[in-house]
């Protein structure tokens, strides 16, 4: 294995973690999608069930950032481009 092929092994549970993640916030703003803009009075008004949405929507987010925060780093490219065409490293 090379390690290229040893860090996309790492990455693939946590990019699965993430699109899990990702789907379910999705759901959860379709659901809350009615809710925004919200001002203070209709803060107030919110029923127990939207916000439940919105913690979900919360929790999610943040999940993901932490699931997006581990992830390893890509592995590096041997070459780049310039522009005007490909610089081998």
């Amino acid at each position: 294995m090379t390690p290229r092929e040893a860090v996309e092994l790492k990455r693939i549970p946590a990019i699965r973690g993430c699109e899990r993640h990702l789907k379910r916030l999705c759901y959860a703003a379709t659901r809350g999608k009615g809710l925004f803009p919200m001002d203070s009075e209709a803060y107030q008004r919110l029923t127990d069930c939207e916000i439940a949405i919105l913690d979900r929507m919360l929790v999610r987010f943040g999940r993901l950032q932490s699931r997006k925060g581990g992830l390893p780093p890509p592995p590096k490219k041997n070459h780049e481009s310039n522009g005007f065409g490909t610089i081998r490293r």
